[in-house]
């Protein structure tokens, strides 16, 4: 056998090339689009390069999940033939393209040996970690300028993107709770718990932090938590103990913090300017409901095929002249719910497609009885409600990469 050959089936030597890959992504989500690019690239190579291509490919759509996922890539690529705004298209395009990519490479990379997928699962923990203890520190020096901003719909510093940086937040405090559980340690194996230790203090700094979409995603994925030891396990004092360390946590968070009271009355304020009819301008959680408001009125006038993914930011914006012609044009959202979203774009029938697709992932391979896929999946569905996920890299990337991962390391396994 020739090196190169050598090199393309041997399987400890893609391996690394997978888990190196794939620890460039995770540690560079919020801080880099061009490792991440080049994470995905690298999978993909390691993925196509392979004398027994073929049977990648028959694996590939032998599995259902993988090629209905990588199908709303192709969903978003036909969005052309409806779509005047081809340069707004070709964004969403490039924004789903991990959909292409990702599933292929991992349905055929993934598992990988058990001690380094757990090292993945730390380099991602850790990375934030420790944005979350500079968040903490900037907070701390900052105190009286952050707690008056809260008032204002602003939040403390986030690495990029605030929202994605919640529900990473939230997916760290059970990665942490895995590494605890599987005991993982670099060095010494008391360290399984300070990844416990410092899981319970993510959920504290999501109240400081307190963004809704990782807060909803949290308390929806602690509630099947709890309901997977009680009826899953069927082990009650799991469950009870649980409940009780849940409670006690979010009750010292929410007493504690200075941030939530703060913003729980700007959202009371903020949505009762929206039901009242006043001006939205400028506020975060009426903007919300009016972009989705006019989601709702452009998808009644085009209901079965949408108006073309590269038009869907232009005619809702339209809407907005025609019906609040008083909110400036930069303050003109496109609709903040994911499937609402994709169903202005291509039809209900095109976001019933997508919806299915990743549902799906709850179900396939009994990932409901898996209580770390699906605290995750939970987290990154709850976004979805109020926010458009896969509509920004950060998103996407968080959400495929995540899941793929989770999924097809534990796949053959019935529970965890």
């Amino acid at each position: 056998m020739s090196n190169s050959s050598f090199y393309f089936s041997s399987d400890s030597i893609r391996q690394k090339i997978s888990f190196w890959c794939s620890a460039l992504i995770l540690a560079s989500i919020f801080c880099s689009r061009f490792c991440i690019t080049l994470g995905m690239i690298g999978l993909i190579a390691n993925a196509v390069v392979h004398p027994n291509i073929s049977n990648h490919f028959k694996s590939f759509f032998k599995d259902h999940l993988t090629w209905l996922l990588t199908a709303i890539f192709f969903i978003t690529l036909l969005g052309y033939f409806q779509s005047d705004n081809v340069g707004y298209w070709a964004e969403r395009v490039r924004v789903k393209l991990p959909f292409l990519i990702l599933p292929f490479a991992i349905s055929n990379l993934f598992p990988i040996d058990k001690k380094h997928f757990n090292k993945l699962i730390f380099i991602f923990w850790i990375s934030i970690v420790l944005y979350s203890i500079y968040s903490v520190c900037h907070f701390i020096f900052h105190y009286h300028l952050v707690v008056q901003s809260y008032a204002a719909a602003q939040t403390l510093w986030t690495p990029k993107d605030h929202i994605r940086f919640s529900l990473a937040v939230a997916c760290c405090v059970w990665l942490g709770i895995y590494l605890y559980r599987v005991e993982f340690y670099l060095k010494y194996p008391s360290e399984k718990y300070f990844y416990f230790f410092i899981s319970l203090l993510l959920i504290i700094y999501l109240h400081i932090l307190s963004v809704r979409s990782g807060l909803l995603g949290f308390y929806l994925s602690a509630i099947y938590f709890i309901f997977y030891f009680l009826l899953i396990k069927k082990q009650w004092k799991h469950a009870l103990v649980a409940s009780v360390v849940a409670i006690a946590i979010c009750g010292i968070a929410i007493f504690s913090s200075p941030t939530i009271a703060t913003k729980i009355g700007y959202m009371r304020y903020d949505i009762g300017e929206y039901l009242n009819g006043k001006n939205v301008q400028g506020k975060s959680d009426a903007g919300r409901l009016m972009s989705q408001e006019m989601g709702w009125d452009v998808l009644k006038n085009n209901i079965l095929m949408g108006v073309g993914i590269g038009d869907v930011q232009d005619e809702v914006k339209k809407q907005y002249a025609a019906l609040h012609p008083e909110i400036e044009d930069s303050q003109r959202f496109e609709p903040h719910n994911q499937f609402l979203f994709t169903a202005v774009g291509v039809g209900v029938l095109g976001a019933a497609f997508v919806f299915v697709a990743i549902l799906l992932i709850f179900f396939q391979h009994k990932n409901y009885r898996k209580w770390i896929v699906s605290c995750v999946f939970i987290i990154m569905l709850s976004s979805f409600i109020s926010e458009t996920t896969l509509e920004i890299q950060i998103g996407t990337t968080l959400f495929l990469f995540l899941i793929l991962l989770l999924h097809y390391q534990f796949k053959t396994l019935n529970e965890i």
